[in-house]
Formats: structure tokens, C-alpha cells, sequence
């Protein structure tokens, strides 16, 4: 390394952003620049000599304003993506038979530099005074015109993926030498040379990188997702899960230690703020410190990344299997909270835990605090109470969504409707107070009423539809879970059939489309567990608790009859999505009535209900007369499946 290290400070010329735009093989020569750059970032991101290692620093500061710059230019026409081969570790001094350390590497540079040596900027019709180049200077420091800073760099070169370099996993590493603030013991190098790290936009940039390459090798599949190409992702490609795996656990100290920086940062600036012996302009500094510590959106970001990065890991289906890996990753966790690396790995895996959930006061945005708590769930293996508090404080806090999340509304939805699952998982109350907490909250929201007290500010129309999709699904759940016996399993019903009867008489407030969605789907599974469970816990009981009985069923029949108005709502406007679920509903709310008229029968009470025909309406309670519906039903009748007989049940209010 000491033969070639020159090339990590040499001068590199650059064009002004203005000739990059407009000129398309400034364009092509911009993109060898920044595959200059990242060559020589794999190559020396192990240097450990201050100066080498503030060149270092500098080719990444480079790296990240040529990224910004590359996101101004459009794609010139007619260009093929690059099938880059794989550079050998230039660390082992890997070279050929009878050729030296140095001619090896000097080859290497000259392949790095090619695409560099053969852009000719005067081809472009402009003298080279028009074109105005401008020198890099050997720190590395460009001397364009700063872009603006962006929280994502690579996220917004997605146009010219399969023309830039892949940047070794390992450069990583970069991040945790960079924090020494003294050189290494015995090194010859200059002892006064002040050391350079790593600042949080570059920081952001190769987090982002990683987080792409951990998306692209660990995410599993999912059915109907098409299979990841593999374009910019040659090294990756090249490796197995499990050798990736084990990459991410030997930088793992370097992701922890750049999240641990951001915490001891802000808490250095706010000790110093409460100095009692500082003059009013020295805190009005520091306060301003503060404040721009907070509103950075790369310290924010540099959370929701590592986040992201460790969930990923946990999720792998190989994390849970491979015993050494995990117990690998336990340990490097645990024994950044100062814990013991010795013991089980029940012990380790609690260990571990601990250290993300400390990282919860540091979480300002909405989406590091989900992706924190993904973590922690699915490392937890069973509920745990601090998880579920994290959850309730995140869903009592009236968040400002930053630009990013505003441009997505479908992820800060599903993000609270993440936050009230999670809370009902974890949560060590009773899941019957805690349906019935979430069912007033969302009365609140339905109603608008704004006198009532709201526990949960982020319970808005705008995430109503995915809140009442996850009670619904919990409510369903609560029902299976309903046991055998009469004294416990009946007040579970009551209270499960009154939630679901006041759920379902929401629709009638808001029938929007995802609302009538989640009524069809989980109705019909709310109607099969009650009859797998609910009737067989009822009918001994007529006998005895007849009006209680008779109270449970009369609020179920106005739910399955409303239900009824859904379906017919849904056949009338010719929506294929609602429309495919009728079937299998209508099929549960002819079981229902048939099984209670003869559960009542049974024990004597035919006089109790009675069955007829029920109209068609649509949700509005008006009478539909469509010659469609009607010709539909006719066609149910000559199939044999007369439901309309069968579709309304009332129970006489009088014994």
C-alpha cells in the first residue's frame, strides 16, 4: 500500500456542474470520476495511518457531493450498463508469478483510471477555457458548487445503478477507525495530524448502501414479488447468505458506535447548555447546537437506517437457525451495554435487547421509532411490557411527520397500525379492556366528537381504515381464544359480539371502500369462529340465562343483517374486489340463522324468533330494484341456494 498510496491524494480534474449537465459525455466522465472515487475507497478502507486516513475521509466527503451532483443529470441516451468484474483484495497482495506488489497494483490503477483516461472533454466542440475545469485538490475537497443536501444519496441514483461501482460492505469499517482520536501505538506518521471523521451525510450515504444490500440478500421473496435483479449488487451476488451474514456481524461494532456517537453528541450539548458558569451568548450557542442536532435530518436518519438494517438481519430466516450467528450477534450487542457475553442465549438475546430499547428516547422521528421497535420484536420471542409502552407512548404522541413521510402517507398509516398491533401483542393487560380502549378511540374518530377525551392522537380519518382493519383482526382473535367454560367464556362473548356490533355499525357513518373491505373479510371470519365456539357455549344456556342469550344473539342479527346490505351494496355497484368476498360470507349468514333456529328448536322456543324474506337494500337502508340483482337471485334460487329465505332472523323480545 505504501507504493500506491499517492493515488488516494492525487489532484483529480472535475467539470463545473453546470458543463455536467448540459453535456452528455461530461455526463459519462462524471461517472468515471465516482467510480475513480469508490475504487479507491475499497481499496484503502482499512488504512489506519492518520493521514492515509484522512485522505480517506476526504474521498468519501467527495463521493457524496458527486453523488449529489450525479442526481441533476439525466441518463444519456443509448448507454448499457457495465458488468463490472471483481476486484481482488488488494490487501492480501494477491499477484501473479514473477510480477511485483507494485506493478500489480499499478495495473489495477491503470484499469480503475480507464474509463477516466478515455473521456476526451475536448470532442465536446468546447475549448477547454468553455469548459472550465476545475482541480480537486489533493484533500479530496471539490471545488464545485456545494448541492443540496439531501437525506438520501443513493436512493436518488437509482437511474444509474448499473453504471456505478459496488462499494465494498467492508468500507463500513471506515466509520469505527475514523472515531480514534489518537494514531495507532508505534506508528511512524506525524503524531500532530488532527483527525478527520466521518460526517452524518456521508455517514447516511453508506448506510444506505448497506441497507440496499441487506434488502437485496436477506429480504425473503415474497410470492408475488418479482425475483431482485442483481444489477450493482456483483459482490453481493457472489456471496451465500450466511458469509453475507457474518460480513454484516463484523461491522456490526461500526453501526452501533455511529448511533452511540449521535447520543453521547446530543448529551455533551445539553450538559453543557445547564454549565452554570457560561455567559448568556455561550448558551444561546450551545442552545442553537442543540436545536440543529435535533433538526438534523441526517442524525435522524442515520437511526432509521441502522434500524432497518438490524431488522432485516433478525428476520432472516437463517438468523434464527444458525446458532452461531446469533449467539454472535447477542453477544457484540450485549457487550455494548456493558452486560456479560457469557451464558445462554436467552440470556445474551435479553441482553441485546436492552441495548436497542435504550436507544428509545433517541428516536425523534416516526419512522426510527417503528423501525426500533421492529427490531426489538422480533428479537423479544415473547410479549414483552416495554416494548408494548413504547408503543402506547408512540400512538399518544402527535408526531411531525417530515417531508419524506408526508409524500408517503401509506407508510405513516401503516406504521400506526403497526404501532396498535404491536401494543396488543406485547401488552400485559387484559386484551378485552384494550379492544374495548381502541373501539372508543375510534368511536372519537368516527363521531367526531370533540369533547370526549382522546388518548390516541394519531387515531385520524386518515389511518381510521387501517386501525379498524387490526381490531377487527384482533377482535377475531380475541373470539377464538374464548374458553370452554360458562362463567368466563360468556362475559368474553358479550363482550366480543358488542364490539363487533359497534364496528360494524360504523360503516354506516363512514362507508368508504377499505372500511366495506375489512366488514366482508373479518365478518366472515368473526361469523365462523362464533359458531365454532360461541352457539356451543349458548345453547346450554338458553334453559337457565335466556335473556342473555336472547341479548347476544338479538346484537349479532343486527350486525349479520346490516352485513346482508353490504353484500347486496357490493353486487349492485359491480366492485369486483367486495364482490368476491360475498360468496363465503353469505354462505356463513345462512349457517348462522339454520344453526340458531335449531339450537332454539331443540330446547322448545320455536315461538321465540321467526324467519322471512329480507329485501334487498343497500347501505343507505334503501330498497334496491336493480333488474341485475334481481336476475342474480334468480339465477341463486334455480342453483338450489335459496338464502334470501333464510337471511333474517328475529328473536321475540317476549318468552
Amino acid at each position: 500500500m505504501e507504493d500506491i498510496d499517492s493515488i488516494l491524494g492525487c489532484y483529480i480534474r472535475a467539470l463545473p456542474l453546470d458543463d455536467i449537465i448540459t453535456s452528455e459525455k461530461a455526463t459519462i466522465g462524471l461517472l468515471a470520476l465516482i467510480n475513480l472515487v469508490i475504487e479507491q475507497v475499497n481499496v484503502f478502507y482499512g488504512e489506519r495511518r492518520p493521514s492515509m486516513r484522512n485522505k480517506l475521509v476526504k474521498r468519501i466527503r467527495l463521493l457524496q457531493e458527486l453523488l449529489g451532483m450525479l442526481r441533476q443529470v439525466p441518463v444519456v441516451e443509448g448507454m448499457i450498463p457495465m458488468v463490472f468484474d471483481l476486484v481482488e483484495d488488494l490487501g492480501a497482495n494477491k499477484t501473479k508469478k514473477g510480477q511485483s506488489s507494485k506493478s500489480a497494483l499499478d495495473e489495477t490503477e491503470a484499469d480503475i483510471s480507464k474509463d477516466v483516461s478515455s473521456f476526451d472533454p475536448t470532442k465536446t466542440g468546447k475549448t477547454s477555457t468553455q469548459l472550465n475545469k476545475t482541480e480537486v485538490e489533493p484533500d479530496g475537497a471539490a471545488a464545485v458548487s456545494k448541492p443540496k443536501k439531501h437525506v438520501s444519496s443513493w436512493s436518488s441514483v437509482g437511474k444509474f445503478k448499473g453504471f456505478i461501482r459496488e462499494l465494498d460492505i467492508r468500507t463500513m469499517t471506515v466509520l469505527n477507525l475514523c472515531i480514534e482520536s489518537t494514531p495507532p501505538n508505534g506508528s511512524s506518521d506525524q503524531s500532530d495530524v488532527q483527525l478527520l471523521s466521518v460526517d452524518l451525510p456521508e455517514t447516511c450515504m453508506m448506510l444506505e448502501d448497506l441497507l440496499s444490500k441487506c434488502k437485496f440478500k436477506l429480504k425473503p421473496a415474497s410470492a408475488f414479488s418479482k425475483p431482485e435483479n442483481s444489477l450493482g449488487f456483483s459482490r453481493v451476488a457472489s456471496l451465500s447468505e450466511t458469509k453475507f451474514a457474518k460480513q454484516i456481524l463484523a461491522i456490526l461494532p461500526a453501526l452501533c458506535q455511529t448511533m452511540e456517537d449521535n447520543v453521547s453528541q446530543r448529551k455533551d450539548s445539553t450538559d453543557s447548555s445547564q454549565g452554570t458558569n457560561q455567559n448568556q451568548s455561550g448558551v444561546n450557542s450551545t442552545l442553537d447546537e442543540i436545536a440543529m442536532l435535533e433538526d438534523n435530518p441526517f442524525a435522524i436518519k442515520t437511526f432509521e437506517l441502522v434500524f432497518s438494517i438490524l431488522e432485516l438481519l433478525f428476520s432472516w430466516p437463517g438468523f434464527a437457525s444458525n446458532c452461531q450467528i446469533s449467539t454472535e450477534c447477542f453477544s457484540i450487542l450485549g457487550s455494548r451495554g456493558q452486560n456479560s457475553t457469557q451464558g445462554p442465549l436467552s440470556v445474551r438475546r435479553k441482553h441485546a435487547l436492552q441495548y436497542l430499547l435504550d436507544f428509545e428516547e433517541s428516536c425523534q422521528s416516526f419512522s426510527s421509532t417503528i423501525n426500533l421497535i421492529k427490531c426489538c420484536s422480533v428479537i423479544s420471542g415473547s410479549k414483552d411490557q416495554r416494548i408494548a409502552d413504547i408503543c402506547k407512548s408512540c400512538l399518544q404522541k402527535e408526531w411531525d411527520i417530515t417531508a419524506d413521510e408526508k409524500e408517503n402517507k401509506v407508510r405513516y398509516n401503516e406504521g400506526v397500525g403497526y404501532l396498535a398491533s404491536t401494543f396488543l401483542c406485547h401488552s400485559s393487560e387484559s386484551r378485552g379492556e384494550l379492544l374495548d380502549t381502541l373501539v372508543e378511540q375510534l368511536d372519537i374518530v368516527i363521531n367526531k366528537d370533540g369533547d370526549a377525551e382522546k388518548i390516541f392522537p394519531t387515531f385520524t380519518r386518515a389511518t381510521l381504515p387501517t386501525i379498524y382493519k387490526i381490531v377487527l383482526a384482533k377482535l377475531v382473535e380475541h373470539q377464538k381464544s374464548i374458553p370452554s367454560d360458562k362463567e368466563n367464556g360468556f362475559d368474553i362473548l358479550a363482550n366480543c359480539v358488542g364490539n363487533f356490533a359497534t364496528l360494524i355499525n360504523y360503516i354506516k357513518v363512514v362507508n368508504s371502500r377499505p372500511l366495506l373491505r375489512s366488514a366482508l373479510l373479518f365478518g366472515q371470519k368473526f361469523l365462523d369462529s362464533f359458531l365454532a365456539i360461541g352457539l356451543p357455549l349458548l345453547s346450554p344456556m338458553i334453559s337457565d340465562s335466556y335473556v342473555e342469550v336472547q341479548s347476544i344473539l338479538k346484537k349479532i342479527q343486527t350486525s349479520t343483517r346490516y352485513l346482508h346490505h353490504v353484500t347486496c351494496h357490493s353486487k349492485s355497484s359491480k366492485d369486483i374486489a367486495l364482490t368476491a368476498r360475498v360468496p363465503l360470507l353469505k354462505k356463513f349468514l345462512e349457517a348462522f340463522v339454520l344453526k340458531v333456529k335449531a339450537i332454539f328448536a331443540q330446547h322448545g322456543c320455536t315461538d321465540a324468533f321467526w324467519v322471512g324474506n329480507l329485501k334487498q337494500r343497500n347501505l343507505k337502508g334503501e330498497e334496491i330494484v336493480s333488474q341485475q340483482v334481481e336476475e342474480e337471485e334468480e339465477e341463486e334460487e334455480d342453483e338450489g341456494e335459496d338464502i334470501d329465505d333464510l337471511s333474517v332472523l328475529s328473536v321475540d323480545t317476549d318468552e
